[in-house]
């Protein structure tokens, strides 16, 4: 109600700004609107704008400045909804292109105003951005500017806006309800003041006096009166209302009423004689509310009216409740936003006590589902003093000794059990684990992140029954997303949190984590401190030979072996690229050795492409505390780089000779093949007079030429058809692939430039750089032509054995084209003495 005082005469001319306390429903609609996040605006008849919140810049600035639009704006205000029933809405479209709900606000029966909801779209509608560009050049605004607030419009689901839309229509009624009140209170009071003017203008008239008193109290609705004495509170007259209720002439006022033998506790008669002034008061008895009026009459004669005020209260307690819960959901709500990530736990549970409390509840919990979602854990619980906590006894409890429960919460819905001892045959389980536990109301709600549930919110009552209203499942709705929203928050915390200190491929620590655990375990109390310095051997020749899949592959076993072999108190970290630090608290050397020991034993164990995972690893010791682990480090490095330098076989050569057994396995690179190209190779080497070590050198770079064709499938090595474009690419790349694999390796390294040069031709046509002539380098040139002699005179899937003047034509032809026309002439010459597969 409003404060202006009501004069009586006016009620008839009362606007909504007379009835409505403007400030209090604006403050209510701010905070509604900070949680919510939907806005409205409450109008009288006249288009005056009373309370508002959540306008969109769109309407302020811009349909509500331009005359025409503002025109439009006033019509939907005052003129489109004139026609809604009260309790009722209605969603149009104004003549702006924009979605409004409006209801009417009707009290005392006369239509006062109109609640709007609006500007919005639909968030399944699609927005006519055409029509906006089309308005903005009608209206003159500017283009970009509008499209701009077009975009801020929200866009809400249509259940969303039912149910908030709902909500209003109730917080509506409840207003007019309590206005109506309060009016006919005023009318109330009015009728009064009139009954006791003409009662002490009509004291001559006893007889018009009786009648006016009849009339008078026989019409004041939902009302008893009496005409009392003063001393005995003997009834002397009653309206009819007094009257049906038993109030005949004779009864005392507490045994019709009240069914006392003595005066009610709470009559204020007695006040009426000492203060010569009327009494009110609000009275919860006998299962209803009342107010009670006494007023004085004559010297020993006083009127008291009785009023029953029971739905009066009730729709006062309603709207009392809602902002209550307002209050509440807004406390509940600023407090988790305000607190930091890593406090959030604390807080929930902090959230858990409020809710409970303000259900009135026994237990108030949350459920998470495991990540298969066939089993759910208790991760956060409230209870009274004097209720079992559940929380250690309810960790990994299987969904399927709840399956219609986890049935109904994973369908979005809640579980709402307002008597156990009623529960249907289908909850047979569910009613054997909550008898077992003493409960006898439950209600559960779905915890939803980003459109899934992954939990539950849960009240229990155990000492009594609770009935659960459909206003309590609204409330619990918003609080379960307020929960779900700040588990949401921690959880991605986690993730950060993880991201930051942990590596990605490998799950170990990372660096920055371990330069700050080495600064806190810089401590006397933590010596002697060891620190291991392992990197992966050959990492980069595996990339090379078989792809970074494969290699990281090798780091995560690496992070593996690491893990079996240290002790649980150890900390290990991937310190970047193949190296690998681990700082043992507490450990001397002698310890550090044996853990050392044990990552190499558990290394030989394990394999990739049938490569051993192999590790060098190095290790120091802080004794005496007086350097710091980052100089121990260091000295760790050292050791590490002194143990790879002293191992007999090289991990290169391992992989190496794995890589060679594989490409013969899917190809025809066999061993014949190598013997059969270096021969022809070593002819044409002696012929040209090449010394020892570069007869070496081409006996090596033949068997290494295709090692790049390790990653091509064998379906396309052996293809007899004409390869494909795509396919023909993936050939092509085989001598770059070879290139990076040798160079990796300093053994190889020294044939690298002839592994890339080896299908480069005379002409400058071949691959992959298009060299010419000189440009390639001589042993390229050599292993050409001993790889074309070898295919030509062996059968292949996609070409038969040629004889020897047929490879002796197709030399010639080619000479000066793919191969070296010196090296052909001197090439043909030997084979012409003799045959070189003999």
């Amino acid at each position: 109600m409003s404060d202006r005082e009501i004069n009586p005469a006016d009620i008839d001319n009362l606007t909504l700004a007379d009835v409505i306390d403007v400030e209090a429903v604006q403050a209510m609609m701010d905070d509604f609107f900070s949680f919510v996040g939907i806005g409205m605006t409450i109008i009288d008849m006249k288009g005056n704008i009373l309370v508002r919140t959540g306008w969109q810049e769109i309407c302020t600035s811009f349909h509500r400045v331009h005359p025409e639009s503002a025109k439009h704006c006033v019509e939907s205000d005052t003129k489109l909804v004139k026609d809604i029933a009260e309790g009722e809405f209605r969603l149009y479209r104004c003549k702006n292109n924009m979605w409004d709900i409006a209801t009417p606000i009707i009290i005392n029966g006369k239509r006062l105003g109109n609640l709007f909801l609006g500007q919005f779209f639909f968030a399944d509608e699609t927005v006519d951005y055409e029509q906006y560009r089309t308005q903005a050049r009608k209206y003159g605004f500017e283009e970009k500017e509008y499209l701009k607030a077009l975009e801020k419009v929200p866009r809400w689901d249509r259940t969303t806006v039912y149910k908030v839309m709902s909500f209003y229509v109730k917080l509506i009624h409840m207003l007019s309800s309590q206005s109506c009140s309060n009016i006919e209170l005023v009318r109330l009071l009015s009728d009064l003041d009139a009954i006791n003017a003409k009662q002490k203008k009509a004291e001559k008239d006893l007889s018009r006096e009786a009648q006016l008193r009849t009339v008078l109290l026989d019409n004041i609705p939902s009302c008893v009166a009496y005409i009392l004495k003063k001393d005995t509170r003997e009834i002397i007259a009653a309206n009819k209302t007094g009257r049906a209720v038993g109030g005949l002439p004779g009864q005392t006022c507490y045994r019709v009423s009240g069914k006392r033998d003595d005066p009610c506790p709470f009559c204020l008669a007695h006040k009426v004689w000492e203060t010569g002034q009327i009494q009110r008061t609000e009275v919860y008895y006998l299962d209803k509310w009342f107010e009670g009026i006494w007023a004085p009459y004559s010297e020993d004669l006083y009127v008291h009216y009785i009023f029953d005020i029971t739905e009066r209260k009730k729709t006062e307690y309603d709207l009392q409740y809602r902002l209550q819960f307002e209050k509440m959901i807004a406390n509940l709500s600023s407090h988790l936003v305000s607190l930091p990530a890593e406090r959030l736990m604390e807080g929930i549970n902090h959230v858990l006590k409020l809710a409970g409390q303000f259900f009135e509840v026994d237990r108030c919990y949350i459920f998470q589902f495991s990540e298969n979602g066939l089993s759910r854990s208790m991760t956060h619980e409230w209870c009274t003093k004097d209720v079992e906590t559940l929380i250690s006894k309810l960790q990994d409890q299987p969904l399927n000794c709840l399956p219609r429960w986890a049935e109904i919460i994973k369908s979005k819905k809640m579980v709402c059990i307002t008597d156990l001892q009623s529960l249907l045959p289908e909850f047979e389980k569910e009613w054997q684990i909550f008898t077992s536990q003493n409960l006898r109301s439950v209600i559960s709600v779905p915890l939803i992140k980003e459109g899934k549930v992954f939990g539950a919110l849960g009240f229990d009552t155990i000492r009594e029954k609770k009935e659960w209203t459909e206003e309590h499942e609204t409330i619990l709705s918003v609080i379960a997303e307020i929960i779900s929203n700040a588990l949401s928050r921690y959880s991605d915390h986690l993730k950060i949190y993880y991201m930051t200190y942990h590596d990605q491929l490998t799950g170990l620590y990372n660096r920055r984590f371990l330069e700050e655990e080495m600064k806190r375990l810089n401590t006397g109390r933590q010596l002697p401190v060891s620190l291991i310095m392992t990197d992966l051997n050959g990492l980069k020749l595996i990339n090379d030979a078989y792809g970074h899949n494969i290699g990281d592959q090798h780091l995560k076993y690496a992070a593996k072996i690491l893990k079996i072999a240290c002790r649980e108190e150890d900390i290990i970290a991937r310190w970047g690229g193949d190296e690998f630090v681990i700082i043992l608290p507490q450990t001397s050397k002698k310890e550090a050795k044996a853990i050392a020991q044990r990552v190499i034993n558990t290394a030989s164990e394990f394999f990739v492409k049938e490569i051993p995972i192999s590790m060098s690893l190095g290790i120091a010791v802080n004794e005496s505390g007086q350097m710091d682990l980052s100089e121990i480090l260091i000295d760790a490095e050292d050791d590490m780089y002194w143990q790879k330098s002293s191992k007999p076989r090289s991990i290169r050569s391992t992989v190496l000779e794995n890589l060679l057994k594989t490409l013969e396995a899917k190809s025809y690179e066999t061993e014949v093949h190598t013997r059969r190209m270096q021969k022809a190779a070593q002819l044409i080497g002696v012929q040209i007079s090449l010394s020892d070590a570069e007869l070496n050198r081409l006996n090596l770079l033949i068997t290494l030429h295709d090692i790049g064709k390790i990653n091509i499938p064998e379906e396309v090595l052996n293809k007899s058809e004409d390869l494909t474009e795509k396919e023909w690419a993936m050939i092509k790349k085989h001598s770059e692939t070879g290139f990076r694999i040798a160079q990796a390796t300093e053994d190889f390294a020294c044939v690298a430039e002839e592994i890339l040069a080896h299908h480069e031709r005379w002409d400058g046509s071949g691959y992959p750089r298009g060299l010419s002539n000189g440009q390639i380098p001589l042993l390229a040139r050599i292993i050409n032509i001993a790889d074309a002699y070898e295919v030509m005179s062996n059968r292949r899937p996609y070409k038969k054995a040629l004889a020897k003047n047929e490879i002796a034509a197709e030399f010639k032809r080619c000479a000066g084209k793919q191969f070296d026309p010196d090296l052909i002439e001197i090439f043909l010459e030997i084979l012409e003495r003799q045959s070189l597969n003999e």
